[in-house]
Order: C-alpha cells, then sequence, then structure tokens
C-alpha cells in the first residue's frame, strides 16, 4: 500500500527498513533531504563518495548501503543544475522509473519510505504531476511511505536559530550564561543532527568578545 505523508521524513526516518535517496552522479550531500541524512548517519556519505564520480551509467541505477539497521538506497535520477538560478527540470524521469523498478524487485516485501522524489529544488525541480504517475504506478503494490514536504535548507536553519541567539542576547532578553546553554544546543545540532545524544558536559565555547 502506498501512503502519502505530510511531513519532514528524517523526524520518523527510524521506522523503516529502506530509505530511498535523490541522487545526482556528483556525490552531491549539500542540501535537502541528503545534507539530512548525511548529517546524522555519516557513513553512507562516505561510502557513496567512493562511487565512480560523474559517471553517466548510473543513470537508472541505485546504489544501496547497510547503516543502523536500514538500507540507504541512492536512486539516480536527476541531473546537476548548472546556472545558479532559475527554476529548470533537471529530472531524468526514465531514470527515475528504472530506480523505482529496481527497488521494488529488491526490496517489495520491507518497509520503504522516500521523499516525493525529484520535487524539491535540491534533487532536480521536476514536474509534480508526472513524478507522481511514476511513483503511483511503480510502487503502487509496495509498502511505502512517500512523503511530500517543502525540503529544507537545514544549514540556513541552523544560521537563523543562531543569528536569534544573538539578538536575544544583544536586546539583553537572555544572559551570556543562558545564551551558551542554548547555543551549545543549536550547536551540536548543527554538528552531529537530531538523533546521537548530546553529552551533558558538552559546552560551547564562545569566540572572544562574543558574549561579554
Amino acid at each position: 500500500m502506498l501512503r502519502i505523508l505530510e511531513k519532514p521524513l528524517i523526524d520518523v526516518i527510524h521506522n523503516y527498513d529502506v530509505v530511498l535517496i535523490p541522487m545526482n552522479i556528483n556525490s552531491s550531500w549539500s542540501s535537502g533531504i541528503r545534507y539530512e541524512v548525511a548529517l546524522n548517519f555519516p557513513y553512507v556519505r562516505e561510502k557513496e563518495s567512493t562511487t565512480n564520480y560523474c559517471d553517466k551509467r548510473y543513470y537508472g541505477t541505485i546504489y544501496t548501503i547497510e547503516c543502523e539497521g536500514k538500507t540507504f538506497c541512492m536512486c539516480y535520477m536527476y541531473k546537476t543544475k548548472y546556472k545558479k538560478h532559475g527554476d529548470s527540470d533537471t529530472v531524468d524521469y526514465d531514470a527515475l522509473e528504472k530506480c523505482l523498478h529496481e527497488v521494488c524487485r529488491h526490496y517489495s516485501k520491507k518497509k520503504i519510505c522516500l521523499p516525493m522524489i525529484g520535487c524539491s529544488q535540491f534533487d532536480g525541480n521536476g514536474n509534480r504531476e508526472r513524478i507522481e504517475r511514476i511513483v503511483d504506478d511503480t510502487l503502487k503494490d509496495i509498502d511505502a511511505d512517500v512523503f511530500v514536504y517543502e525540503q529544507r535548507d537545514y544549514k540556513l536553519e541552523m544560521f537563523h536559530e543562531i543569528a536569534k541567539l544573538h539578538k536575544l542576547l544583544k536586546n539583553k532578553e537572555i544572559n551570556g550564561k543562558e545564551y551558551i546553554k542554548r547555543r551549545s544546543d543549536v550547536e551540536w545540532r548543527r554538528r552531529y543532527g537530531i538523533f546521537r545524544k548530546m553529552p551533558e558536559n558538552y559546552t560551547y565555547i564562545p569566540r572572544k568578545g562574543e558574549v561579554n
């Protein structure tokens, strides 16, 4: 059964056996769900980086990595957008369909999750209706949850959290001790993600002049 869920995939990723990750052939992990997976499961990024860089033969194939009891399935299905700006569609729809068929062939008995793959600005900026048809047609007979949400720029979110703390400190709405306490929490999540527990003795060390 194919289900549609409207919430961030990363928050419930531990509920699944197989996680589909949209990929290009440049081993880019800089944004969207890929960045959050790399941050929380660094072995996945490390292992994927051993693949052949920019090998066009990867399009339409999957590369699987076992990590923490889950199978992370790299789906090579979109091309790099070389223009800094613009909203061009770089999804290879044939490659996407081939990837999903491979997933079904190997993991039809597993519990699968994926973002609405290819629709985000971070993974091809593809045509939503066309992608939905491909996903529906290929995954309709397996146990899969499709997460429909706006993939976030996690690094930018952390930057905004830090800026907010700076403003609270500057306006004297919190003192230095409270700032360091809150900043320690943000820094830990920024560096290590949301699943690894922060040690009790972990403390952010402010730069000179940052806290008076």
